[in-house]
């Protein structure tokens, strides 16, 4: 029983440890943002009115599967 309670401390501490680094990692970072880690470039495509607005997904096509499966 001793030695289980000896590798679960253990277990804890290195987690412990981790999150410590973890955290100090992340706020000495000089990165702002997302820190180069995400999909967006920044630039959204143009919609067709011009605007650089991300484009919605339009209600017929939100409601396309429900007109094809049947209601009970």
């Amino acid at each position: 029983m001793d030695w289980q309670l000896a590798l679960v401390g253990i277990m804890v501490a290195a987690a412990a440890l981790y999150l410590a680094r973890a955290s100090w990692h992340s706020w000495r970072s000089g990165k702002a943002g997302c820190s180069g880690g995400c999909c967006s470039t920044g630039k959204e495509a143009p919609s067709k009115n011009g605007s650089s607005a991300i484009p919605l997904i339009s209600e017929d096509q939100l409601t396309a599967r429900l007109r094809k499966g049947t209601r009970p």
